[in-house]
Order: structure tokens, then C-alpha cells, then sequence
């Protein structure tokens, strides 16, 4: 759990996060580099899979936003 009421962030698991990340995308990266497609391979299929799906892209976007507006007026107590 990334929030909790009493402490707020736990910025330990955050950085945890972020580093397990790190390692994995740093990993596909060197596995993309050694088959020929370059270190950024995911991060440009990625774009093509974005731009090919751009309308559930978009509809996910906003209903994400939406929800996560609700939570936070939840937690601010609106």
C-alpha cells in the first residue's frame, strides 16, 4: 500500500517500485540491445501499440482521471 492515512506516502515502497523497475526495464533493454531491435525497443512499441489504440487509450485515460479525482476529494473529505 502506497498511502496510508496516518503516515501518508510510504516512500519506501515507492522507491522500491521504482528500482525493481528500473532493473526490469534495464534488463529488456540490454536483451533488446543483444537481439538487434536497440535498447528503447519496449518503449517504442509501446508508442506504435499507443498510437494504433488510440481511442481506448483515451477513453481509459479519462475515466482513470475521473476515478482518481473522486478518490482524492474522497480522502480530502468533500
Amino acid at each position: 500500500m502506497l498511502w496510508d492515512d496516518t503516515f501518508g506516502w510510504d516512500w519506501y515502497a515507492i522507491q522500491q517500485i521504482a528500482l525493481f523497475g528500473s532493473i526490469v526495464l534495464g534488463f529488456l533493454g540490454i536483451v533488446g540491445a543483444t537481439e538487434g531491435w536497440g535498447f528503447f525497443w519496449m518503449f517504442t512499441r509501446l508508442g506504435s501499440w499507443i498510437g494504433l489504440h488510440s481511442e481506448a487509450v483515451l477513453i481509459f485515460v479519462i475515466v482513470f482521471s475521473i476515478g482518481l479525482f473522486q478518490f482524492l476529494r474522497y480522502k480530502g473529505g468533500y
